[in-house]
């Protein structure tokens, strides 16, 4: 199944948040995973793929899904 950019992203955004807080492996520095530092250099990779506007509801999906799993 193929998906959509926008699908493509909110999964990646679903993975990070998934991850949060947990060890990462060794070749991705070690330490544990930081959904907030992996969402900014996301942004940074893909960040012309989508308008000023799409970021800001990509952002505020990030922030709810973020503070949920709190």
């Amino acid at each position: 199944m193929n998906e959509d950019r926008i699908e493509q992203t909110y999964n990646s955004i679903d993975q990070m948040v998934k991850v949060h807080g947990k060890p990462k492996p060794e070749k991705f520095g070690e330490g544990n995973w930081d959904a907030e530092k992996e969402f900014e250099i996301y942004k940074k990779q893909v960040g012309k793929r989508y308008t000023d506007f799409q970021w800001k509801v990509i952002r505020d999906y990030f922030k709810v899904k973020f503070r949920d799993k709190k």
